[in-house]
């Protein structure tokens, strides 16, 4: 007998990236002026979808998930108490394999951490629980390359930096010499008087 796991995949790539024990089923208090909550089953589990708006107007409806294995790419930025929908929570952008937006990470000072998913993001799907762990398996392969790559990014730009860095100290050593020329320039003028 096959044995199938409902998921919720990522609509652009199909994905799977939550699973039924992933959700947070506890409400947590939110940015009352910009963010409500409401009941709706997702996976068999009656949670609550945060409907939340951004300082430009836009509304999304997210729900609350587990940050506990590679699922999502989280943006290298750091994190931004502006606007957060849940203080003292801080966020940072989260995006599928693909490259679809699909939410925001948020963390405290305590290192508690939750994704919070854009639900029309995801698509429901059933799978193997053999394919489930094959594709769990990609995800963490997949995670691990563009960690790696965004490593070699920031070593890029703290290379460019160091070598503006470099560049702005010739600069200053050139203005100096400048000066000084100019200073000799003024004293030879002063000389031929």
């Amino acid at each position: 007998m096959l044995i199938t796991v409902q998921v919720l995949c990522c609509s652009r790539c199909s994905m799977p990236l939550v699973l039924r024990e992933d959700l947070l089923l506890e409400r947590i208090p939110t940015l009352s002026s910009a963010c409500f909550s409401y009941e709706l089953d997702v996976l068999g589990e009656m949670i609550s979808v945060y409907s939340a708006t951004n300082p430009t107007a836009t509304r999304f409806d997210v729900i609350r998930v587990a940050l506990v294995r590679p699922s999502v790419i989280i943006s290298g930025d750091a994190a931004t108490e502006e606007h957060s929908w849940f203080p003292p929570y801080k966020w940072r952008m989260s995006a599928c394999i693909c490259g679809q937006h699909l939410g925001w990470a948020f963390s405290n000072d305590s290192g508690d951490q939750f994704l919070g998913i854009i639900v029309t993001k995801l698509s429901p799907r059933e799978v193997s629980a053999s394919e489930l762990d094959d594709i769990i398996q990609l995800r963490i392969e997949a995670i691990h390359r563009f960690s790696i790559l965004r490593l070699h990014h920031e070593n890029d730009d703290q290379e460019e930096d160091d070598e503006e860095e470099e560049d702005d100290d010739e600069v200053g050593e050139d203005e100096e010499e400048v000066d000084e020329v100019e200073e000799e320039d003024e004293v030879v003028g002063e000389d031929n008087k």
